[in-house]
């Protein structure tokens, strides 16, 4: 057991220095490293309780501490990591340390006997025992919805989806909240009715611990930013004219409105070719053509009857077509081609190409080449 908690500690520290070894370091990476940290000192106070006998030092007893309290830091972090990749221009503001409250309480009420060399109260771990579970539920459920309707929106608002689903991350999220269940009903069974669970803080637990911080630093490493950030800001231009046709629903555009947006986009993709940068998100179009994200959105949804991937990637497919029917760039593979107009999937190219045109990229070439 000692060995696997050893070979957890130096697998967090080596993930944590490969995210300190990054060039450009993003919100996420910070606070995955702080979420490592933490991890690192729970398992830290796990070896502690599973090979010392006898009485602790102070600073163990300061680590035990810190890493029961933990609980209420885990669900926050959470949280906000997975707003970090969810949201534009996502920036931490003071006001989430009132997420630290619980946390601070908790090591207070732990720590301060220590100094009296007296324990806390049996009683009071049990009251915080349960508020440390009810939080990370509340915070669990809270993510996993977040996660679920950025899944709904990925297609409105990228042109090309790789990695963008964040399925690991909504696994990481069922797979503490299996953790959780197992806790909870160890717990029950362990305190309520004086049952002993063979797995309780044992082996099992300890190796999903252990896969919990691989899967955590592995696709945490890997995971690029979903948004990328522009030097200029988006227009907080809002309409102030009086109208009197009807406006949009929630928009607040007039049709006059929706119309004059549409030609714009429209002109703008035919003649800058946005669409040739595979990283061409919703909020960096509407950077281009300052308008509103919102804005853009409904024009395309309204006017072209699709979302924003299935708009970009139409004309992403029409530019792969004409260099196939030119033989412009003949010197190329079918997905070098692909990656020319835009793409950065094959299988994304060959799935959307084929949505499209009726074909694979390949038979349209034959075609071609046949006519």
């Amino acid at each position: 057991m000692a060995y696997l908690h050893a070979a957890s500690v130096g697998m967090a520290v080596f993930i944590i220095a490969l995210i300190l070894g990054k060039r450009d370091r993003s919100v996420s990476d910070h606070l995955l490293v702080l979420w490592l940290l933490i991890l690192t000192v729970n398992f830290v106070s796990v070896f502690l309780l599973n090979t010392k006998h006898g009485d602790f030092a102070f600073w163990e007893q300061l680590v035990l501490e810190f890493s029961d309290a933990s609980i209420f830091i885990h669900g926050p972090i959470l949280y906000f990591y997975t707003l970090s990749l969810t949201t534009f221009s996502y920036e931490l503001h003071p006001r989430i340390g009132v997420h630290a409250i619980p946390f601070l309480i908790s090591f207070s009420l732990l720590t301060v006997p220590l100094f009296y060399n007296e324990v806390a109260d049996f009683n009071l771990r049990n009251v915080l025992l349960i508020l440390k579970m009810l939080s990370l539920f509340i915070y669990i459920t809270i993510v996993i919805r977040i996660l679920l309707t950025h899944k709904k929106k990925v297609n409105d608002i990228f042109s090309n989806t790789l990695e963008k689903h964040l399925t690991w991350l909504f696994l990481v999220a069922l797979g503490i909240l299996c953790l959780w269940t197992i806790a909870v009903v160890s717990l029950f069974f362990d305190r309520a009715l004086n049952v002993r669970i063979p797995q309780y803080g044992g082996l099992l637990i300890n190796i999903a611990s252990s896969i919990f911080i691989f899967v955590l630093g592995y696709f945490g490493v890997r995971q690029p930013s979903l948004f990328i950030e522009h030097s200029k800001k988006v227009s907080d231009h809002k309409p102030t004219a009086k109208h009197t046709r009807p406006k949009y629903q929630k928009s607040g555009l007039t049709e006059k409105e929706v119309i004059a947006i549409h030609k714009k986009t429209i002109e703008y993709m035919e003649r800058e070719k946005p669409y040739l940068n595979p990283e061409l998100t919703l909020y960096s179009l509407a950077e281009q053509l300052q308008v509103l994200p919102n804005h853009l959105s409904q024009v395309i949804n309204t006017n072209e009857k699709k979302n924003f991937f299935d708009f970009v990637n139409s004309y992403r497919i029409q530019e792969v077509k004409k260099c196939l029917e030119s033989n412009e760039k003949s010197h190329l593979t079918l997905l070098g081609i692909a990656f020319e107009c835009g793409f950065n999937s094959k299988a994304s190219f060959n799935r959307t190409f084929k949505k499209s045109v009726g074909m694979t990229p390949s038979e349209f070439r034959k075609k071609v080449l046949n006519q």
